[in-house]
């Protein structure tokens, strides 16, 4: 797929809250075989929705805000909260980026959630 986000893979454990999850957010480039290009984040707000594996139901309602550590570079942060992996299994989750035209984009992230050791 040609100029969308590029889905990304995080691997945790079970109630892991640390260290934050960093995220370089790119666009796939339209041109086959060049590199992704980051995305520039100037002006926009970023949010990070996680969808519990077993429930469905979203495991951060009220901690889904990303800072944006820097915007030309496309970089964000998520701090993990206390109820965010609450079971092992495979989440869903979506970066959704609000451009400053309030218009939204979602981005496709995986966790891997393993039981601790």
């Amino acid at each position: 797929m040609e100029n969308t986000i590029v889905p990304q893979t995080i691997y945790t454990f079970v109630g892991d809250r640390a260290p934050s999850v960093n995220f370089i957010i790119q666009r796939a480039n339209s041109v086959q075989g060049q590199p992704p290009t980051v995305v520039d984040l100037t002006g926009c707000t970023v949010n990070f929705f996680i969808q519990n594996p077993q429930t469905g139901a979203r495991t951060n309602s009220s901690t889904a805000d990303c800072t944006i550590t820097s915007p030309t570079t496309g970089s964000i942060t998520y701090a993990w909260g206390a109820g965010d992996l609450p079971v092992e299994g495979i989440y869903n989750a979506q970066i959704k980026i609000i451009w400053s035209s309030t218009k939204p984009e979602t981005a496709a992230v995986s966790i891997e959630v393993a039981a601790s050791v």
